[in-house]
């Protein structure tokens, strides 16, 4: 029995298994702090930053702030945390509000979960959205992927903001159309 937990617990260290996972909610207070975060200056001063950020690296400039992710299979970017004066809600308010932006472009909601996992120094927290293309019922053409699937990830340490993570992932296949642009993505995101 000894052996049995031990193993737990260094599968858990490892990375591999969360020792909770469960449903993602937010409480009346978050919604509303959410809320009034969307009508806030901050909102506008955070979107600005990251579409100036972004725009810089689609025009062959630097970013000294975000890592940018483009390979054969994804697209996206990584935003830490320190790189927006923010608080912890403000930087959970964002996250939520990629979500909601992904939604209004013909996306549904596949999974909003959290995942906690024992680190040797801290838990680790990700929260995550994923969100997949609403394609439609006509199999006779190539399906519409939109972007493709999209994960949105929100790290925490000891509850501590530490990054956002945000990626998407085309189908590569023929019975899917080929992805929109990223480009275009991002203009509707932060435009």
């Amino acid at each position: 029995m000894f052996d049995f937990f031990n193993q737990l617990f260094r599968k858990q260290v490892s990375g591999k298994v969360p020792m909770v996972q469960e449903m993602l909610q937010r409480s009346d207070t978050e919604q509303l702090g959410y809320t009034n975060w969307q009508l806030s200056e901050h909102k506008a001063s955070s979107i600005k930053y990251l579409h100036d950020e972004i725009s810089r690296y689609f025009l062959d400039e630097a970013s000294t702030s975000l890592l940018l992710i483009n390979t054969a299979k994804s697209r996206g970017f990584i935003l830490p945390y320190n790189v927006l004066p923010s608080d912890i809600l403000a930087f959970q308010h964002l996250f939520d509000y990629f979500k909601a932006q992904i939604l209004t472009l013909n996306y549904s909601l596949y999974l909003s979960d959290v995942k906690h996992y024992n680190r040797p120094k801290q838990v680790e927290t990700i929260e995550r959205h994923y969100l997949k293309p609403r394609m439609g019922y006509d199999f006779s053409a190539p399906l519409n992927q939109l972007y493709g699937n999209i994960t949105i990830e929100h790290y925490l340490h000891n509850d501590k903001p530490q990054q956002i993570k945000f990626l998407v992932t085309p189908y590569n296949d023929r019975k899917y159309t080929a992805p929109l642009s990223f480009a275009h993505l991002v203009e509707q995101l932060l435009g």
